[in-house]
């Protein structure tokens, strides 16, 4: 493990496979292939066991001498920017972030160089994630040719080995989907969610919550904004072991990183989020609960 995580206890993980109480949204999954459904509960167990092995180093940013926190935000801003342009998918913004974050912890990186392991980094998880990956030439073009192909090439292999080829590791958007799903959220509310997931990506104090507490504090937070009566349901509990206590400070930092993103400096998320496809929630106003 590279660093220190918030994370919630866990002591009851092993029984999400063995017990069938909580899984009534999950009773159709039966009729998808695509689904697993004899698989997906050990699936999402297994990811809960191996979350905290490979996380970033939550302090790793104080080691750095020549960059801060607020140019990793530009540079992530940026490739929101990028993954947007070439269509590339949210797993793939995910694992980028994932891959620059557990680089930045054992290696020093220069401000000049810094873009380079943000397209080095969108770079490999696109192959790991897209079908269709952009190819060297299209991410040396995205940087207007400030670094060369054989600059991007050697950097890859750099960051390969410094990682010890570990790029297959669990994200927030592996914990999303049944966490949504158990907790009922319709296609607006799943937007808003991603919203609050995609904004801590540009904050690097979210590196400290391993990724289940951070969906889990997202889901929370998005209940209370949306005026739901229940905020944390048994079932999300017993899903991944946290109390609405445990999740609340994360849940604080995720509203209010919601509340100002319409004003932040940086903006390519909130943006985002005010198109159609994802149902314009950067312009939700929150509901008072009742």
């Amino acid at each position: 493990m590279l660093g220190s995580s918030i994370s919630c206890g866990k002591p009851h993980v092993r029984a999400a496979v063995r017990e069938d109480q909580f899984t009534t949204p999950f009773q159709s999954d039966a009729q998808d292939p695509q689904r697993a459904s004899e698989y997906a509960a050990h699936i999402f167990v297994h990811l809960l066991e191996k979350e905290s092995l490979l996380l970033p180093n939550a302090g790793y940013m104080e080691q750095q001498r020549d960059i801060n926190s607020k140019m990793r935000a530009i540079l992530i801003d940026w490739l929101v920017e990028v993954q947007m342009k070439y269509r590339l998918s949210q797993d793939t913004l995910f694992l980028t972030v994932n891959i620059i974050d557990r680089y930045l912890s054992v290696r020093q990186v220069m401000r000049k160089k810094l873009q380079l392991l943000g397209v080095v980094a969108m770079m490999i998880a696109s192959k790991y994630e897209e079908i269709d990956p952009p190819k060297v030439n299209e991410f040396a073009y995205i940087t207007d040719h400030t670094y060369s192909r054989q600059e991007i090439v050697n950097m890859e292999s750099n960051v390969l080995m410094v990682l010890e080829y570990q790029i297959a590791v669990p994200t927030p958007r592996h914990m999303l989907d049944r966490l949504q799903r158990l907790n009922g959220c319709d296609s607006v509310h799943r937007s808003l969610v991603e919203y609050a997931l995609e904004l801590a990506l540009l904050d690097v104090r979210f590196v400290r919550y391993q990724p289940s507490s951070l969906v889990g504090a997202a889901v929370l937070m998005s209940n209370e904004y949306l005026g739901r009566r229940q905020v944390w349901s048994e079932a999300m509990m017993h899903q991944i072991g946290c109390t609405d206590s445990m999740l609340q400070a994360c849940a604080s930092d995720l509203r209010a990183a919601v509340d100002t993103a319409r004003t932040a400096s940086l903006q390519a998320v909130f943006r985002k989020y005010q198109l159609h496809m994802y149902h314009g929630v950067a312009d939700l106003q929150a509901r008072a609960r009742a």
